[in-house]
């Protein structure tokens, strides 16, 4: 079974079984439960497979989705994009930090993924820093690392209105 399940590009995508903890899938575009290929020829359209490969075996513990698809290992984070359509031929893959995230579901906020560090006592936020063309994050836990001292946040909810909170409900409720 895979560890998560998600939509990208008109495509079905799963991600992090037990057997291929670093593989990503995705169906033919438009046929959400057909991860077949053409026989004779590779068309745009086809399922495909990928393989994260770093310098660690890190399983895939969450996926999150946005203008990038943003994947989240046991100890590293990695972005998924592509010029145009996703395609067989057309994408690219590259680790963007060693951090690693727990197996609690990121949050969209804005144009940041909200995470859950390795380990669970640390959250984080992932985005697009312009001023060095890179991805970066900052330590969200900082000012309040008291409420996170040894415990785990095992869920993240995103309150939007009326005053844009995040809860985080912890290990022992």
């Amino acid at each position: 079974y895979p560890a998560c399940v998600f939509f990208y590009q008109d495509r079905l995508g799963l991600a992090g079984t037990r057997a291929e903890a670093q593989t990503l899938w995705f169906s033919k575009t438009g046929a959400y439960d057909d991860f077949g290929h053409a026989r004779t020829t590779l068309l745009d359209s086809d399922a495909l497979s990928i393989k994260l490969s770093g310098k660690k075996l890190n399983a895939i513990h969450s996926v999150a989705v946005g203008n990038r698809l943003l994947i989240f290992t046991a100890g590293s984070e990695w972005t998924l994009s592509a010029n145009g359509a996703l395609t067989p031929t057309n994408f690219q893959l590259s680790q963007q930090s060693e951090r690693g995230a727990s197996r609690t579901a990121p949050v969209l906020v804005g144009n940041k993924a909200l995470y859950v560090q390795a380990r669970g006592g640390v959250l984080r936020d992932f985005y697009y820093d312009y001023n060095t063309a890179s991805y970066a994050g900052n330590d969200l836990t900082l000012c309040a690392r008291h409420l996170f001292f040894n415990r785990e946040i095992v869920d993240l909810c995103y309150q939007q209105e009326p005053d844009n909170l995040l809860w985080c409900v912890l290990d022992n409720g």
